[in-house]
């Protein structure tokens, strides 16, 4: 019997109390309010009751609570040998104090490759402040025991079109596979945005079938919703409860489909073949899933802002 998708990064009511305002991991809540490596940084929860601290396409920190009490702080040794992490990733029992100013040292002076925070690290970081047309909840997001889209039918056959086309108009070949959704947010009427990043400013492959690569995240959750919804509320709650979400709205069941740019810098040639592969994926949606929407951030509260598609 196949087992069912699961989504299980909520914390432990263990971790929830660590996590209150004179909990020891309290000062790792602030950390989404700080910079690091040019860029600000974004806590999330994670498997195996877990917080992760993100700056652009790499983590900073991993905090993983135990279960005879306290954490253990742990990083990549990239970020570990560094001088401003001396003392910080260890185990740190409950009732110890230093935590708070250990961490603003070492995110004020650790050092990045700028690789992770430039193109779609920046634009990542963008996109996880932003409140409205939606609030973000996860990032790189892989649901446990999930389906393999690409060997259902509907990817399958925009799979074929797609191949069709790029040999008719010599591109590329369109990939089958897909690995992490981007992120994953609430809108206002409670439907699940499923976002894909990509940086605007290249021409690829990778940009031109991001709508097919949203496709296949799209018949995951869809075919997975109904086992994955308590999970999923499960977090929102724990976010709004530790202040890294606002309150939103109860999950409805619907979903969105999002590609997601920094500017908007697409020349015309990519913005043609954007169209057609929108055409094909859009052909090819769940029932009730609108069409995929394409959007930029341009920088700064407030940038969001919807692109329409061209002829």
């Amino acid at each position: 019997m196949e087992t069912p998708a699961s989504y299980d990064r909520a914390p432990s009511p263990q971790l929830l109390r660590l996590l209150r305002p004179q909990g020891l991991l309290a000062p790792l809540l602030s950390l989404g309010h700080v910079n690091a490596g040019g860029v600000g940084l974004d806590v999330h929860f994670r498997r195996n009751d877990e917080v992760h601290v993100y700056c652009g396409m790499t983590g900073l920190v991993k905090a993983r609570a135990l279960r005879g009490g306290g954490v253990k702080l742990t990083a990549d040794c990239t970020y570990t040998s560094q001088a401003c992490a001396q003392g910080l990733f260890r185990i740190w029992r409950t009732g110890e104090t230093g935590l708070g100013s250990a961490l603003i040292s070492y995110v004020r002076g650790v050092e990045v490759n700028p690789r992770f925070t430039k193109s779609e690290g920046a634009i990542q970081m963008q996109w996880s402040r932003v409140r409205k047309p939606w609030v973000p909840i996860d990032r790189e997001v892989v649901l446990a025991h999930q389906a393999e889209a690409a060997a259902l039918p509907e990817v399958r056959s925009a799979l074929r079109d797609l191949k069709s086309v790029a040999r008719s108009n010599r591109w590329v070949a369109p990939s089958s596979g897909a690995t992490k959704l981007d992120q994953l947010a609430v809108d206002s009427r409670g439907r699940l945005v499923l976002i894909e990043f990509k940086d605007a400013t290249k021409s690829s492959a990778k940009l031109d079938y991001a709508a097919f690569q949203l496709l296949h995240y799209v018949w995951i959750w869809h075919g997975a919703f109904d086992a994955v919804r308590d999970g999923v509320e499960a977090l929102i709650r724990a976010r709004v409860e530790t202040g890294l979400t606002p309150p939103i709205r109860r999950l409805s069941g619907g979903l969105r489909a999002v590609v997601g740019f920094g500017q908007d810098l697409r020349s015309p040639e990519v913005k043609r073949r954007h169209n057609t592969v929108l055409r094909i994926v859009n052909k090819h949606l769940p029932r009730g899933v609108g069409a995929v929407e394409l959007w930029e951030h341009a920088g700064g509260a407030g940038k969001a802002r919807k692109l329409e598609a061209s002829s």
